[in-house]
């Protein structure tokens, strides 16, 4: 993924060898549809992750959101997100 703003790019490439430890993050597809008139729903991901100390990058795009965690919490966020949905239902 590609993002150029005004102070610089940003680029979201997979995890090779040389990347450094602390930066590599699990890409989480929410496979729920979520156009972009759904208010209020990445706030609702991104309390749960927040309730279980995971920090996250969210990418809004047309059908999904996805969501980056860090490597070591992705487990956690997992079992955030499946309570999340349990709740919901």
């Amino acid at each position: 993924m590609l993002f150029v703003e005004q102070e610089g790019p940003t680029v979201i490439l997979r995890a090779e060898d040389e990347t450094p430890a602390d930066n590599r993050w699990v890409w989480l597809e929410l496979s729920v549809y979520s156009d972009l008139q759904a208010v209020g729903f990445l706030a609702k991901i991104a309390e749960a992750l927040a309730a279980a100390n995971v920090p996250c990058n969210a990418v809004a795009a047309f059908y999904h959101d996805h969501i980056f965690v860090p490597f070591e919490k992705a487990d956690t966020a997992l079992l955030a997100l499946g309570k999340l949905t349990s709740e919901s239902q």
